[in-house]
Formats: structure tokens, C-alpha cells, sequence
């Protein structure tokens, strides 16, 4: 039989004041804005628009800057991306300890074909190569003029740099400074410098490792803030009436569209939707930025371009200004199977809902912070 439900607006799509500044990452005295969040987007590619997974933080600074370590570690590598299209020749450091960090984007002006062009500068660190080896090194100046190093970052230990006919030295004494690859909050508190290495724009990419799914706010503090603005839309992006009607034939009456700007605090990790009550057996869908399977979106999909057209089930981040690249911030969630989805729960269906008063709720999972909104409710 074909069941109607009668859904009724309560309260009325609530807009959070906006903070006036991005989300703020903290690392000991060091503190930034993030620029690029952990989540779906959409990237120009060898002049070619398309989805992508970012699978870490995009961090504002300035060419130069001295970039904090984030915690202790072995430099297991150092140089460069090497995997093609717009990601290639990014220069960047892969620290492993109780966890995996890449710093990336390091130093400006320098290429994967430019190691002849060594050594160059950068704010007070100089990207070099090992007089025995010829490694990359990064050398943090105690005196330049007098070639003198606190310390000189390589993933090949116990090494010395040479610039030009003088070999680099320790910062008092007649030493030679000698490459280290265990580095330390303490003894080496910057990893290397903020630059624009691939052709990007200046600033830190820091993730967890080469296509891991775990988003670095999990262990970097960060301010939680919750600015954001939520809406419901249907299907032709007008915001659901106070009240409208649901069927199990008619398709647009139960087509949702989740609207989420997070712009101001860029740290959104999940979007859950669950009927009458925020209890896991009244879960109708759960959309997260973790990759689990059998979640959408799945981190593995977005990326090899299954992100929603608009219409389709599925999560996209939005292109405002129509120039191909997404702007952070700006995400969409659709869910259209509420009617004939295999994963919907019996008990959830249309068909099976019974008449009466139901609540639609829709909670926004932050990294670190839970915020629920209750926004329509059905009768």
C-alpha cells in the first residue's frame, strides 16, 4: 500500500554566527589557519577538472617561514613526489614515529631536474646534498656567513655538507656538523621551510602517509570551533517547505540534500541522519570522511571521480566561482534511496513508518566536537 507521510517543519534552519576567522592549528608557540581541509574536492589535474579525496591539512604561511616538527622521529625520506601530474616535484620530508607525518611543499624555486642549481635558501634554511652521498639535506642556520648549523636534517645520518669549497660546521667549535635523521621537538624544532615546490601556492600540506585516510586533526591541536551554516534542500535546490508530503512512489518527496558550509572552521569529519532519535538503531545514513566501507562517501571512490553529479547519492564539494577547483568548506550530501536502498533499516522504510509524529534529526560530526540539530519533523 501506498503510505503518505505528512512532514512537518518545526524549527527552522539554524544559521551559527560566523567567528570571522578560519579554523586555528596549534603546534607548541606555533599558530596558523587551516587553508585546505581533509575531505572531498575538486582539483584541476593537467587542465583537467575532477573529484579528488585531500587526505590532509592544507596549513597558511609564508615561503620562508620555519615550519614546526610536530613530534619525534626518524626523516625516512626527504625529496621529492615523483608520481606525475600536478602533485609531481613537490618537495617534502616523511617523519615516522608513534606516528607518520609528511611535511610537503618545502622550499620554492626547486624542481626534481634543479639538483644541479643546489644549494638554495630559504628563510634561514638552505636545501643542500651530502658531500658523501650526495642526499638531500636541509641545513638550520645558527650563523650563514660563518657556516655554522644547530643542525642539518637528512634521511641518511652521520653525513657532512659542503658549501662551496667550506664544509659546514657545528654552531660552536671547529666540528664539522654532521647530518641527523632522528629529529626532536627539542633539538630540532623545524622540519624545513614553508614554500611553493610542484607549483602550488605557499603553504604546509601535512598528512599521515601516501594515501592514508586519517585526518591529522585527530592528533593536532586545533580550535574547535563550530561556525557553520546547515540546510535542507530537495532535489531542484530549494529549501524544503514547512511542510510536504512523503511517499514511497513519489522519488522527489523523500530526495534530501544536505547542505553544510564549514568554511570558518574546516573540520567537519562526519554527517549522520537518523529518524525520531540520535540512536544507532535509528541511524538512515551515515555519511563519513573516515573511508570505512560500506560508508559514503568512501574516501577511495572520491577520488577516482565517483563524487555526486549533484543529483545522484553521494557527497561533492562546490565549485562556486566556476573555475574547476572546489572551494573549501562547501560540501553537499544527497541521499535519494530512502525508499529502495538495501542498507535503509526495515524499521526506517517509508512503507514501514507509522503514522504519527516522526523527527527527522541530523547531527554534524566535528573532529573532536559533536553538534546536533534537530531540522524537520514528520507527521
Amino acid at each position: 500500500m501506498n503510505k503518505l507521510c505528512k512532514m512537518l517543519l518545526t524549527i527552522s534552519i539554524v544559521f551559527f554566527p560566523s567567528l570571522g576567522l578560519a579554523s586555528k592549528v596549534v603546534i607548541r608557540d606555533y599558530s596558523t589557519s587551516i587553508v585546505g581541509d581533509f575531505g572531498p574536492r575538486r582539483i584541476i589535474d593537467d587542465g583537467v577538472s575532477k573529484c579528488d579525496f585531500h587526505k590532509g591539512l592544507d596549513l597558511k604561511g609564508v615561503s620562508g617561514d620555519a615550519f614546526p616538527l610536530v613530534e619525534n622521529g626518524t626523516v625516512n625520506y626527504l625529496g621529492f613526489t615523483q608520481n606525475g601530474g600536478a602533485k609531481s616535484g613537490i618537495f617534502y620530508a616523511r617523519v615516522d614515529g608513534d606516528k607518520k607525518y609528511r611535511y610537503m611543499h618545502m622550499f620554492s624555486n626547486v624542481t626534481v631536474t634543479a639538483s644541479n642549481l643546489l644549494p638554495i635558501n630559504s628563510g634561514n634554511f638552505t636545501l643542500a646534498q651530502t658531500t658523501e652521498s650526495k642526499a638531500y639535506a636541509i641545513i638550520y642556520w645558527t650563523n650563514k656567513v660563518e657556516k655554522r648549523a644547530k643542525y642539518i636534517i637528512s634521511d641518511i645520518a652521520g653525513q657532512t655538507v659542503k658549501i662551496g669549497d667550506r664544509i659546514i660546521r657545528k654552531e660552536v667549535g671547529d666540528e664539522f656538523a654532521e647530518t641527523t635523521d632522528n629529529v626532536s621537538v627539542v633539538d630540532n624544532p623545524y622540519i624545513g621551510p614553508i614554500g611553493t615546490s610542484g607549483n602550488f601556492p605557499s603553504h604546509m600540506h601535512i598528512d599521515m602517509g601516501l594515501n592514508v585516510n586519517v585526518n591529522p586533526l585527530n592528533y593536532i591541536t586545533h580550535e574547535n570551533a563550530v561556525a557553520y551554516e546547515m540546510g535542507l534542500w530537495d532535489k531542484n535546490n530549494k529549501t524544503r517547505d514547512e511542510s510536504w508530503v512523503i511517499s514511497d512512489k513519489i522519488a522527489d518527496s523523500y530526495y534530501l540534500k544536505i547542505t553544510v558550509t564549514s568554511k570558518e572552521t574546516l573540520n567537519l569529519d562526519k554527517v549522520l541522519i537518523y529518524v525520531d532519535s540520535a540512536a544507532e538503531k535509528n541511524l538512515l545514513r551515515e555519511y563519513s570522511y573516515g573511508g570505512r566501507a560500506g560508508e559514503n562517501p568512501l574516501n577511495t571512490l572520491v577520488e577516482n571521480g565517483d563524487c555526486s553529479d549533484g543529483l545522484k547519492d553521494g557527497v561533492y564539494s562546490v565549485d562556486l566561482d566556476g573555475n574547476g577547483e572546489s572551494d573549501v568548506g562547501n560540501e553537499r550530501f544527497i541521499f535519494s534511496k530512502w525508499a529502495d536502498s538495501k542498507d535503509v533499516k526495515t524499521h526506517l522504510k517509508i512503507e514501514n513508518l507509522s503514522a504519527g509524529n516522526h523527527s527527522l534529526i541530523i547531527r554534524k560530526l566535528l573532529k573532536m566536537q559533536l553538534v546536533m540539530k534537530v531540522i524537520h519533523s514528520f507527521i
